[in-house]
């Protein structure tokens, strides 16, 4: 084999491993995002939903987390007592997190898992649009449920060049013109 041919294999063996290294990125990256996404979207009562959002990458949660991390109700806030402090943030700041650790974690082609293993996350996700109760009302913009939202929101969030020319040059490729179709 020539010199050229030799330098052209190894080249093209150090490509295909800066690539699989990019799609791992850009994997870990999606789910990341519709994590984040779930969590934000999820609806507030106790804090106890939006805390059992969890990454996995061997396989499924299957647990349920009996509190939320910081327990409120409806969040912990109260417009007739300013003293009480408002749990969201601390709870969504908690769920991202476990769900960052999670996905920083990822070895290639390794399988991500989200959960969220509440017996009344599936009726939050199918009546989130409807489902009434006292306050804080929910949010109309959530027509097509919140996971189904998260899932699109992502898929055209891979799709913009940007974000797969970010996964290229974290896994090493540079120079590189990229294409969406």
């Amino acid at each position: 084999m020539s010199t050229n041919q030799q330098q052209f294999t190894r080249r093209l063996l150090f490509t295909g491993v800066q690539i699989q290294r990019a799609a791992n990125i850009l994997g870990a990256d999606a789910c990341l995002f519709i994590g984040k996404r779930l969590v934000y979207s999820t609806p507030i009562d106790t804090g106890r939903a939006k805390s059992n959002w969890r990454a996995s990458r061997s396989k499924p949660h299957s647990t349920i987390l009996d509190e939320a991390y910081v327990p409120g109700k409806y969040g912990g806030s109260d417009p007739a007592d300013p003293r009480v402090n408002d749990t969201t943030a601390q709870n969504m700041a908690a769920a991202i997190q476990q769900i960052t650790q999670q996905c920083r974690m990822r070895k290639n082609n390794q399988p991500m898992y989200l959960t969220n293993n509440l017996p009344y996350i599936g009726l939050l996700e199918e009546r989130y649009h409807t489902h009434k109760r006292g306050d804080p009302a929910p949010d109309p913009r959530y027509t097509f449920g919140f996971v189904d939202d998260a899932i699109m929101a992502c898929t055209q969030y891979i799709r913009k060049k940007r974000t797969i020319y970010r996964a290229l040059t974290r896994g090493g490729i540079r120079n590189v013109s990229v294409e969406v179709n």
